[in-house]
């Protein structure tokens, strides 16, 4: 629970742009050593079948290579990140800045998929 929640509501559009930004820099992962590394010890061979919540292995794998090659402080923020989409985020927030209370569920889709 409360992960991937923005800071505060006035800070969820710099919080995105700067999400973006490092995300943006997945083309420089695909041109490092790093990926070139992954792609020799036969990261093309995993599945790319999308599972339930539409990531595959080699999605997953390719996430989880690019945000251990980040720096610290970006790869950190970005795992800060990841719970709840861009829009969930900014709801939250609003949700917050008004005082509303809400109950935080956390959703397995896997269930919802059976």
């Amino acid at each position: 629970k409360s992960r991937g929640k923005v800071e505060d509501f006035s800070t969820a559009g710099e919080e995105h742009l700067r999400r973006e930004a490092i995300q943006a820099k997945k083309r420089d992962f695909f041109q490092s050593q790093a990926f070139s590394n992954a792609c020799d010890e036969g990261i093309e061979g995993l599945s790319k079948d999308p599972r339930g919540d539409s990531s595959s292995q080699y999605s997953r794998e390719v996430q989880r290579l690019f945000l251990a090659w980040l720096p610290e402080e970006e790869r950190h923020f970005m795992e800060a990140s990841e719970g709840l989409g861009n829009s969930q985020k900014a709801e939250v927030a609003w949700l917050e800045r008004k005082g509303y209370a809400y109950t935080e569920v956390e959703v397995d889709i896997f269930r919802w998929l059976q």
